[in-house]
């Protein structure tokens, strides 16, 4: 987790797309993960097993689905065929595009 951002203390106005490709690309480097928008949360040390504060914060959530899916756009994530569970809440899942 070191030196991560933690979206827990951003508005949802203050995320962007340098902060999500930064998260990403750091934790890649330490593992492959399924990229979605609550395991970013997860990786900055968001509580996503509590049901509560995922309800609480879903512009946050929904502005990190549009960044993935913009990111996805420009070629720099790829969208997996299937979507993710988690505790119930379906995520569109990507993974990052290996650049040659």
């Amino acid at each position: 987790m070191g030196n991560q951002t933690k979206i827990y203390d951003l508005a949802p106005e203050e995320i962007d797309e340098s902060i999500i490709l930064k998260i990403i690309f750091d934790e890649v480097e330490k593992r492959e993960f399924v990229i979605t928008p609550l395991s970013v949360m997860g990786i900055t040390g968001f509580p996503i097993s509590e049901h509560k504060e995922i309800l609480g914060n879903k512009q946050k959530i929904e502005k990190i689905k549009k960044i993935l899916s913009d990111l996805s756009t420009k070629g720099i994530l790829e969208k997996r065929k299937s979507k993710q569970d988690f505790r119930g809440i379906k995520e569109i899942g990507y993974n990052l595009v290996k650049f040659k």
